[in-house]
């Protein structure tokens, strides 16, 4: 429970940026935003998911994807497996890309005693995650080995990786912070640095230079 509040509430370096509705200061930022957007412009700098993107984050993501899962996870306590596989199976149609949806419906085919297709999709989420962090790092140490700059490795990086996974949902929004965090460790830097909003602009700085 202290990890899901965390989550959603965040602190000074971090935050998930819940849809604070009652907040006027969330209201502004979710206008301004969606106007930088209209205008094709980057916007402003903006410490963990702008308003617009926390509420796109909750409502596709957390109300639609997570609601299929809850109600197979649902069908599944009531026995009811052939329901259950279906509600997993539209998750999966609903976001592909969603690793829990086949962890899950991994567990409704072993119940059925499907073996080789739960093991397929256990194997399928967990290939899916090691082929994300590898080919992220490998890119990186590449690069950092080449002596290239961040946005070089950023660049590699897109060339690598958009082909299987530029359809992920947070993918465009994700993936600076997580080809700056391996560009780090390939560098050297063992424990990840601490994110403020001074190492925001100057990520974003050394990208859009």
């Amino acid at each position: 429970l202290w990890r899901i509040y965390w989550f959603w509430m965040g602190n000074n370096y971090a935050r998930s940026g819940f849809p604070f509705v009652w907040r006027r200061s969330w209201w502004r930022d979710l206008f301004r935003q969606a106007g930088d957007y209209l205008r094709f412009e980057r916007g402003h700098v903006h410490l963990g998911h702008n308003a617009l993107g926390g509420l796109s984050y909750t409502i596709f993501a957390i109300a639609l994807g997570w609601a299929q899962i809850f109600t197979g996870l649902a069908l599944y306590s009531q026995g009811k497996l052939p329901e259950a596989l279906k509600a997993f199976n539209a998750s999966i149609e609903l976001d592909p890309d969603m690793f829990l949806s086949y962890s899950n419906r991994a567990l409704i085919l072993l119940s059925m005693g499907n073996f080789p297709a739960a093991v397929k999709d256990c194997n399928k989420a967990i290939d899916y995650t090691k082929k994300w962090v590898t080919d992220l790092f490998a890119v990186a140490k590449a690069g950092v080995a080449s002596n290239k700059s961040l946005k070089e490795v950023f660049a590699d990086t897109r060339k690598v990786m958009d082909p299987v996974f530029g359809n992920v949902f947070i993918y465009e929004h994700c993936l600076p912070f997580d080809v700056s965090r391996a560009y780090d460790e390939a560098s050297g830097v063992k424990h990840p640095r601490i994110w403020t909003a001074e190492r925001d602009v100057e990520m974003w700085s050394q990208l859009q230079s």
